[in-house]
């Protein structure tokens, strides 16, 4: 759990695979699926309700460090686009390439 901008609990529970001992700690990475979706509008939303930006907001403006693999994707993905997951972040393991920090820096 992150509050403030620092880590106030780290800790896993359970087991990574069924059937298999090996146990979750602070540092597993799971692969969320379309549970971020929801989580990402919701944060998104509030932002643009505070009036910190729009919907129309390029997310290179925000991040100067964001890209994509062609600068006319990077220069056009907003943030509308990422409420319906339009921007195909969060297929596959094309975000494990986009996060370059490990799992424990994220």
């Amino acid at each position: 759990m992150v509050y403030t901008d620092q880590v106030v609990f780290a800790k896993g529970f359970g087991v990574r695979v069924l059937g298999n001992p090996v146990a979750v700690d602070a540092n597993t990475v799971f692969q969320l699926a379309s549970v971020s979706k929801p989580v990402s509008s919701t944060v998104i939303a509030a932002v643009v309700g505070d009036g910190n930006v729009s919907w129309g907001s390029q997310i290179s403006d925000l991040d100067p460090g964001f890209s994509m693999s062609e600068p006319w994707v990077t220069r056009e993905i907003k943030g509308r686009l990422r409420v319906p997951g339009g921007s195909s972040l969060n297929y596959g393991p094309r975000l494990y390439h986009l996060c370059p920090a490990s799992p424990s820096a994220v």
